[in-house]
């Protein structure tokens, strides 16, 4: 309570005037009760990890596809004979096979992390066709090593490009088994 300074008369400090002779009242501090605005509440624009659980291993299969698909373009073995040294491709040869393989997997991920919802079916498309494309090139892996041995006048390296490609196969493979698959009530955005 304050007193009014034209009458004397007591005064609430929440008033502004006196009741009594309407003289306008100074404040003399601030209102206790009045309470404080809050900060204006922003939504977030961006999306974390967290709102689509299977981003990590999808960007994974992505690296994994892409190591894949520069792997089938590169070198697969290079053959040195007294006439020179020759270099194979993947896509010359069955690695035609790995390249579609991880052009498979390159699209189901590009999908899945552009929908922000991956399936079971992502992830099983994910695996088998990095499992095949392992497998696949460790076959023609094989092969060549194989041939190293037919003669003591022919040299043969196993190139960059199938390197890779294994490399390639088992990252896509590894971050395949890290997606995981939205659950029914949870549908991408």
């Amino acid at each position: 309570m304050t007193k009014c300074d034209e009458c004397g008369h007591d005064v609430s400090d929440k008033a502004t005037s006196c009741p009594n002779c309407g003289n306008p009242l100074k404040p003399t501090s601030f209102p206790v009760d009045e309470p404080v605005a809050a900060a204006p509440q922003i939504a977030p624009t961006g999306s974390s990890a967290s709102d689509f659980p299977a981003q990590g291993g999808l960007i994974g299969a992505l690296f994994g596809a892409g190591a894949i698909i520069l792997g089938g373009f590169l070198p697969w073995v290079s053959i040195t004979s007294i006439l020179g040294t020759i270099s194979i491709a993947g896509t010359d040869g069955d690695g035609i096979i790995t390249l579609a393989g991880g052009v498979m997997i390159a699209i189901v991920a590009a999908i899945a992390l552009a929908k922000r919802h991956a399936s079971i079916a992502t992830t099983v498309i994910v695996l088998a066709a990095s499992v095949g494309v392992f497998f696949v090139a460790l076959n023609i892996y094989g092969n060549l090593e194989g041939a190293t041995t037919l003669t003591e006048s022919l040299l043969t390296n196993i190139g960059v490009g199938m390197w890779l490609t294994l490399l390639g196969a088992l990252v896509a493979f590894f971050a395949g088994l890290a997606v995981k698959p939205n659950s029914k009530g949870q549908a991408g955005t």
